[in-house]
């Protein structure tokens, strides 16, 4: 993704529980009106040891609200963005960069699990709003690697006390990594009134360690190691009734000999913070102060 819209998101999926993330990511579930049914996706093909990006575009018809995410997201999936557009473009699959419409929904990388909503809250895709998923593809092997990578979602009726859903990356772009064991920083504010549901950490290959927390108080959301092939999820619940700023540390340990920076490929470097909230403000998807 370019500097301009700096996004990269994570968050992603598996079987129907009561905990917000199961790491047992599944591409295979029974579709219908209780159960799962595929959003958007495509197959693609990538060429040996080649990035690639692919947008797809569907237009919804109908209101809905989805209370469960799941990624369809095969090896070669390096990241899985979804986002909301007003529409003007054409549905189907173009070859792209890095692109997000004016509001995330959803995001994953490599190893997360299945974001469910809590009860009462749900994702809202307006009737004629376009879904844009967004695909960042990484063959890293010798031969060619085919794929198919999208989302799965289950829906619920909705009622006149659903709670509207977000996602937002809060972090920085502003990387200089120095060969060695260092951190670097970002924040992101959260206005008053908002509740924190989920969060979880998305660096590249050199990142060890993320801590989320609470500038004002100090208090830890998560301080925990960090692995390029898990990215998992927390489940948080945390209302904040005034306007508070979150900090977040990106540990790296830089063993290419060489000062490393920011950049969609996974031979550089973010640091970002997936962050989920209700109620929706609808604003820019990335928080960087």
């Amino acid at each position: 993704m370019h500097r301009a819209t700096g996004l990269l998101l994570l968050a992603a999926c598996g079987s129907v529980d009561s905990s917000p993330f199961d790491a047992d990511a599944r591409s295979g579930v029974d579709a219908g009106p209780a159960g799962m049914m595929t959003l958007v996706e495509t197959t693609w093909t990538v060429q040996p040891f080649t990035e690639t990006y692919l947008c797809v575009r569907r237009t919804i018809g109908a209101e809905t609200w989805i209370t469960r995410i799941e990624p369809i997201a095969p090896l070669g999936t390096h990241h899985t963005v979804v986002s909301l557009e007003d529409g003007g473009n054409p549905d189907g699959v173009t070859s792209c960069g890095p692109a997000t419409g004016t509001r995330m929904i959803f995001g994953s990388g490599v190893g997360t699990g299945a974001l469910q909503l809590p009860d009462g809250v749900a994702v809202r895709i307006a009737p004629g709003q376009q879904v844009l998923l967004n695909l960042h593809l990484f063959n890293t092997g010798d031969a060619p690697l085919t794929g198919t990578s999208g989302v799965k979602v289950q829906t619920v009726i909705p009622t006149s006390s659903l709670v509207e859903a977000e996602a937002i990356l809060g972090g920085t772009m502003d990387l200089t990594i120095d060969p060695g064991v260092s951190s670097q920083f970002g924040r992101c504010t959260m206005p008053a009134g908002s509740h924190l549901f989920a969060a979880g950490p998305h660096m590249h290959k050199l990142g060890i360690r993320q801590k989320l927390s609470v500038a004002r108080t100090g208090q830890v959301i998560y301080n925990r190691e960090y692995s390029f092939d898990s990215q998992t999820m927390d489940p948080v619940d945390i209302t904040f009734p005034t306007s508070e700023r979150l900090d977040i540390e990106c540990v790296y340990a830089n063993d290419t000999g060489v000062v490393v920076g920011w950049g969609q490929s996974t031979t550089a470097e973010m640091c970002y913070a997936i962050l989920f909230r209700y109620p929706a403000t609808r604003g820019f998807p990335i928080c960087l102060n």
